[in-house]
């Protein structure tokens, strides 16, 4: 697996099996460009399965004022905000 950023291969072939079973074996990843709040990856699995994995990481925010805030109803990143707007 070609994994090269933030990420443990043992991590997210525990988090895909969790998700959608053992015959899911995570062979490739790849981060994908574009997002300014949370870094992308394209998973791809030994079975043909492949989907996207989209990780808030505050170190990775392209917005400095958002990092400088401490309030965190003022911010716009996250998974829930992500998952009430979608």
């Amino acid at each position: 697996m070609d994994v090269t950023y933030h990420l443990d291969q043992a991590d997210l072939q525990d988090y895909i099996g969790r998700i959608f079973g053992t015959s899911y074996l995570v062979t490739r990843v790849s981060r994908m460009h574009g997002g300014a709040q949370k870094v992308v990856y394209k998973m791809e699995c030994s079975n043909g399965f492949s989907c996207v994995l989209y990780v808030w990481d505050l170190s990775m925010n392209y917005f400095e004022e958002e990092k400088a805030n401490e309030d965190i109803n003022e911010q716009s990143y996250g998974s829930n905000l992500f998952a009430l707007n979608n």
